[in-house]
């Protein structure tokens, strides 16, 4: 009986053990985005106050880029998974080149959990657009390559290749069917109740409680021999 109960009682401390490694942190969030231009007016967008997510559309002759807002997911995300922070809409009515500086965007990123603030990305839009070959090489470059709101930091995922390769996102001639995604990798501190054993500690401490249960079956082996 007394073995059984120490078996039992192994199996519990290394549950318990297993069990006090640290939960990883989840986050969710939502974004706003508006564009500014000195050249159209139709462009003068502003901080919206901060409450839902809210887009924005520049209009000109030439085109009309509208930004789709990422709203709050239904549950958490996880740390260091791949997010969404909006889309760009390209329709292309004419043949344009915008002038970098010309044309600012700016993304806000609401955070809601786990601690609430705000983080913005500003940068420029240029680049050339042309209605009869579907053709564009406008990119938006913000000023930073991140943002961090308290302990969670979304890294933004720029092109790998063309002319935003590594500083920014290319934005393609597209509709809100077929949107340019704005993606980044977001990563936030871990939550724990719990101080979690190193692995050596935790092999020791399943070592020596089954020594325990070992010395216990023998004992009672022991008393079983006759006299």
């Amino acid at each position: 009986m007394k073995g059984r109960v120490v078996a039992t009682l192994v199996g519990a401390a290394l549950t318990s053990v297993v069990l006090a490694t640290p939960a990883q942190a989840q986050l969710n969030y939502y974004t706003q985005g508006w564009f500014t231009s000195a050249t159209w007016a139709t462009c003068n967008g502003s901080a919206p106050p901060a409450g839902a997510p809210v887009g924005n559309t520049c209009v000109t002759p030439a085109f009309s880029l509208a930004y789709i807002a990422k709203a709050p997911d239904g549950g958490l995300i996880r740390s260091g998974s791949i997010v969404s922070l909006g889309n760009f809409a390209l329709t292309v009515t004419g043949s344009a080149t915008v002038s970098p500086g010309a044309a600012i965007f700016t993304l806000a990123i609401q955070q809601l959990n786990p601690t609430t603030g705000v983080g913005s990305l500003v940068g420029s839009i240029s680049g050339t657009v042309m209605m009869n070959d579907a053709f564009s090489s406008m990119i938006w470059v913000p000023s930073a390559n991140s943002v961090t709101i308290g302990s969670t930091t979304y890294a933004m995922i720029f092109n790998d290749g063309g002319p935003a390769a590594g500083r920014g996102i290319a934005i393609a001639v597209n509709n809100a069917a077929n949107p340019t995604s704005i993606q980044a990798i977001a990563t936030t501190g871990t939550l724990t109740t719990d101080v979690a054993p190193e692995p050596a500690s935790i092999v020791l401490l399943g070592t020596g409680l089954l020594g325990i249960a070992g010395a216990v079956r023998r004992r009672r082996a022991g008393r079983a021999l006759p006299v």
